[in-house]
């Protein structure tokens, strides 16, 4: 006698998918609304709910490149207070870190100059995102990043001053006269001596 084997028919397996979906969705909601329930913002419990979304029904609800963009702005402008104390407060010290990277440094240095990164993304930005960027960003940054600069200039601009200081230049003979530029060589030397001590 011949069994004619059981099969279930496409609409029988998006149901059994739509249940597992279902049992899934419940099953992080249980897991997640504790997290939700403790979260100190309402950014936790978005991404939870999101996360639950995706694994239950395999999507998350779609938005345009422009809604993207604009709660980015908004909500990355708001975070002010958060970045300042993450600098403040860092989970690692930033000089450690940096330094044990320089070896990850140099390899993508060399792996991007040998594949021609740099002059590519010259070429994708363009002269007009420069100047644009310059424009919108630098020039309202240009004078409040002067003053808070101060400091640092006048330890650098100290040095060089002490450096030329204690030069024995010879004295400055007549204007095109050549041994004046014995005494510009006595200072660029100097001054390239100093700085490649500070390095």
């Amino acid at each position: 006698m011949n069994r004619t084997p059981i099969s279930f028919t496409g609409k029988s397996k998006m149901h059994l998918t739509s249940f597992a979906r279902f049992f899934l969705f419940v099953l992080i909601l249980l897991i997640t609304l504790p997290l939700v329930a403790f979260a100190s913002t309402g950014k936790t419990a978005d991404a939870l709910t999101e996360l639950a979304l995706v694994i239950a029904f395999g999507a998350v609800p779609t938005v345009t490149a422009a809604a993207a963009a604009e709660k980015w702005a908004r909500r990355a402008a708001g975070a002010t207070p958060d970045y300042t104390s993450g600098v403040q407060n860092p989970s690692v010290d930033w000089a450690t870190a940096t330094k044990s990277s320089e070896d990850n440094y140099k390899t993508a240095v060399v792996a991007a100059a040998s594949a021609g990164r740099f002059g590519k993304g010259v070429q994708k930005a363009g002269s007009s995102k420069w100047q644009q960027g310059a424009i919108v960003k630098g020039s309202a940054r240009w004078a409040p990043g002067i003053q808070a600069s101060e400091a640092s200039y006048q330890q650098g601009i100290g040095e060089v001053l002490s450096t030329v200081a204690s030069l024995n230049l010879p004295p400055r003979r007549v204007k095109g006269d050549p041994s004046n530029l014995q005494r510009v060589a006595m200072v660029a030397n100097a001054l390239h001596q100093k700085a490649i001590q500070n390095k």
